[in-house]
């Protein structure tokens, strides 16, 4: 009787934010079958995506692959990232319908459940790229799974909506930008783009509930907040594909037909540097800033009274993102 009332009696957020959020889960919603062009095939010599986006492959070493080798060991890359995705998606769905079930506030739980209607589609689209792709998908890393088995063992709103909505959401909005603007296929730029749009719309809800969060907060109690998740934040790899083991690499390689794939994995390594140096000074002048470092910004992590007292004030990367005219999302 009690709990039946209580369902009667359910309270806004009061914030406006978050029912436009549920309304355009609507009005973007879309059908896998109807709005996706599946007759296009994922044929085996299909490049599918294009040099750059890969793990290595801005490297020399990757340039001189032959076309058939890149195309292969980009097949490789993908197939994890799908695999790595398709877990993502079960992962929230479980705390979308565990927020659904615990939050007393009835916006929150109505873009809890559109959010977990997304999320079951998407998983679905990932299981059917992989089927069409033909070869076995490249398992998940363990850290993946550990990270994943610790936030699906979490109870506490705050706790499931900074790792989902806020934190993972944000990592899934530079893959998934990644892979859709480096699909030379026309099926999986368009998977990509449609994925994107509500991903970008779960990461909506993670920083403005945050931002919320925020203000019920003291100064003492932000920055011990701000302390934890800027640790995670600032020891990404800054947006970029994620790194890939010496075995691994030296996997995909092999299974491309690269002969020397051993000597051909450490010279993309020695290589690589290079590479995230560039990409870690385009960081620091505010000319490509992650998902997550604007999600931080936006959502309060990086006021001058939480850096000062982080000692963070002058932290390149920091420097950069406040410097950067990137708009939060697409």
């Amino acid at each position: 009787m009690n709990r039946t009332y209580d369902l009667l009696n359910l309270r806004s957020s009061g914030n406006p934010g978050f029912a436009r959020l549920f309304s355009r889960a609507h009005s973007h919603a879309w059908d896998i079958d109807r709005d996706v062009d599946w007759t296009q095939g994922l044929h085996t010599d299909d490049e599918l995506v294009a040099a750059g986006w890969a793990p290595y492959s801005r490297t020399e070493a990757y340039a001189r692959l032959s076309a058939q080798e890149r195309a292969h060991f980009n097949r490789r890359a993908l197939s994890w990232t799908l695999n790595s995705l398709r877990l993502g998606e079960s992962v929230a769905l479980e705390v979308c319908l565990k927020i659904a079930q615990g939050t007393r506030l009835d916006d929150y739980r109505n873009h809890a459940a559109a959010q977990a209607m997304d999320e079951a589609r998407h998983h679905q689209v990932y299981v059917r790229l992989i089927e069409m792709m033909g070869e076995p998908p490249d398992e998940v890393d363990r850290a993946t799974r550990n990270m994943f088995d610790e936030v699906l063992s979490l109870d506490e709103l705050v706790d499931l909506v900074a790792w989902e909505q806020f934190y993972l959401e944000s990592v899934a909005v530079n893959v998934l930008r990644g892979v859709r603007d480096h699909a030379t296929h026309p099926l999986i730029k368009k998977v990509f783009s449609l994925n994107l749009r509500d991903e970008a719309r779960h990461l909506g809800f993670g920083v403005l509930f945050i931002q919320e969060h925020f203000k019920t907060l003291n100064l003492e109690d932000r920055i011990a907040f701000a302390r934890r998740w800027l640790n995670q934040i600032l020891t990404l790899s800054f947006g970029g594909q994620d790194p890939v083991a010496i075995q691994r690499l030296t996997r995909w390689l092999y299974e491309s037909g690269v002969a020397d794939s051993v000597q051909t994995a450490m010279n993309m390594l020695n290589q690589q540097g290079v590479v995230l140096q560039q990409e870690l000074e385009a960081v620091f002048r505010g000319e490509r800033i992650p998902q997550e470092l604007k999600s931080a910004q936006q959502a309060g992590l990086l006021a001058p009274e939480i850096l000062e007292a982080l000692g963070l004030q002058n932290h390149p990367v920091i420097l950069g993102t406040l410097r950067s005219a990137d708009p939060v999302f697409e």
